[in-house]
């Protein structure tokens, strides 16, 4: 009985001995895979949600760039129409006081000069609309300080509008078009 029982005990560790034998390489194939899975796994995880990540910062990105420009299209546009009265005003009575017109607006370019997003603006909108005030504001300094006639300021800021407009606000129109365009293929709603 005793001898039974040493033999059956042998037999059963020798038994348990070649299952642990045969998992073994399994349970190193089997985790050998599950870690590579598992690493393959966090890669793409990663890889996608950086990619998201970007994408999503370039939409952000690509909507404050948008409404940046199209509130300086808007203010410009008004500085536009105030310096058409003042041309208005002199080509009907031959003079005009600048006290008697609003001053040009510049919340929008005194704001761009604090936001990251300003020198993403591309460099003919955003030089081309500092220099357009820049000669407007000479031209007026220069009529205040008698160095042409009322006439000839007015044609002088004729000719700095049409150029404007020509060169600065035509590249500004296509500019929030293809803006608005790509922000509406990403989903983005525009107000």
């Amino acid at each position: 009985m005793f001898f039974q029982a040493l033999i059956v005990r042998i037999k059963s560790l020798a038994h348990a001995r070649q299952i642990i034998a045969g998992l073994n390489k399994e349970f190193w194939i089997g985790h050998f895979l599950i870690m590579v899975s598992t690493v393959l796994g966090v890669y793409l995880a990663a890889h996608s949600g950086l990619k998201t990540a970007v994408e999503f910062d370039a939409i952000t990105s690509d909507k404050d760039n948008y409404y940046l420009r199209a509130n300086l299209k808007d203010e410009i546009v008004y500085n536009i129409g105030v310096t058409e009265r003042i041309i208005k005003q002199i080509e009907k009575h031959g003079t005009f006081d600048r006290k008697n017109y609003p001053k040009f607006q510049n919340y929008v370019m005194d704001t761009m000069k604090e936001q990251s997003n300003t020198l993403k603006t591309p460099n003919i909108i955003l030089s081309g609309t500092l220099q357009y005030y820049d000669r407007v504001e000479r031209l007026f300094d220069q009529r205040k300080r008698h160095h042409f006639n009322y006439p000839e300021l007015a044609k002088k800021l004729r000719k700095e509008i049409t150029n404007y407009r020509k060169d600065v606000l035509s590249v500004m129109d296509d500019d929030l078009k293809a803006l608005k365009t790509r922000l509406a293929e990403a989903g983005v709603t525009l107000y």
